[in-house]
């Protein structure tokens, strides 16, 4: 992450009333880094033969390496931000912050790797974008407890990020398991502690109930990412544009995996071109 503080070269703050008619003003008392403008990062990268992603940039089971890789794969490819989970399940990329249990007892070594990355990020002029919860089966135990195990987490968690980050992402893929009402909970959980952050989700539809109370949509586009070469970069913008009638700022983020072809590029370079962020190398 060092090197990537000496190379990256991040646009300049975005308009912060531009993410949607309902973002809240900046009243808190910790001033919010500038947000890069227009938001774009890597969510996958290249990692000893195989596609990883950031999401997993905060697993137990991976080095330094792995996070280098992580990072220089969102400069090299002209990002600005990187979105990773705050806990996973998976026993193949287990994320936690917690000695035992999600809201349990605080494991200072970790918080402090995740203290650390939210400023080499912010001093670089970018911005680490928190994802609390991730999807699946193996990650159902963490995001189906009581709610004041979730406020003893989220609180500390936003303590540790909040002077360095832009906001706080809900959940990854979102909308397969929490419905609007479930969402805008944690849409006030989050405003509670961050009332001077911004709150999205990372969703590929909108959650039974309609579109909760979040400032952004963080997009992933209707198709299997993997076979994300078989639509062309008209597509992936015509896509966005039908997700931003619902009213609130969209960012591409997931659209293509395959990130060592052209066809990602072009779908990338097509989104900057439209004034819209992007979730591929450029």
């Amino acid at each position: 992450m060092e090197e990537a503080e000496k190379i990256i070269e991040f646009g300049q703050g975005f308009e912060r009333e531009n993410m949607n008619s309902k973002s809240l003003s900046p009243t808190g008392i910790i001033p919010p880094p500038p947000l890069p403008s227009p938001p774009k990062t890597c969510l996958f990268f290249n990692y000893k033969g195989q596609v990883r992603d950031s999401w997993s940039y905060f697993a137990r089971n991976v080095g330094d390496d792995y996070r280098t890789a992580c990072t220089n794969s969102i400069v090299a490819g002209g990002g600005n931000a990187m979105i990773a989970l705050m806990s996973n399940g998976d026993p193949r990329a287990p994320v936690s912050f917690f000695a035992d249990t999600w809201g349990g007892t605080a494991d200072m070594s970790q918080l402090y790797l995740l203290e650390e990355t939210a400023k080499l990020f912010a001093k670089a002029g970018g911005a680490l974008w928190p994802c609390f919860f991730c999807d699946g089966n193996e990650s159902a135990h963490i995001r189906n407890v009581p709610m004041a195990v979730h406020d003893r987490a989220l609180s500390l968690l936003i303590a540790h990020t909040r002077p360095y980050v832009p906001g706080y992402c809900i959940g990854l893929e979102s909308s397969e398991n929490f419905d609007r009402n479930r969402h805008n909970e944690f849409v006030a959980m989050i405003r509670k502690y961050a009332p001077d952050r911004y709150v999205a989700s990372h969703m590929q539809k909108i959650p039974e109930g309609g579109m909760p109370d979040i400032d952004a949509w963080f997009f992933e586009h209707s198709w299997n990412p993997n076979y994300g070469d078989d639509h062309s970069p008209e597509e992936v913008v015509a896509e966005v544009r039908k997700a931003q009638a619902h009213g609130r700022y969209v960012w591409p983020t997931e659209y293509n995996t395959k990130i060592n072809g052209s066809r990602i590029r072009e779908q990338s370079r097509a989104l900057i071109a439209a004034g819209l962020g992007c979730g591929g190398p450029l």
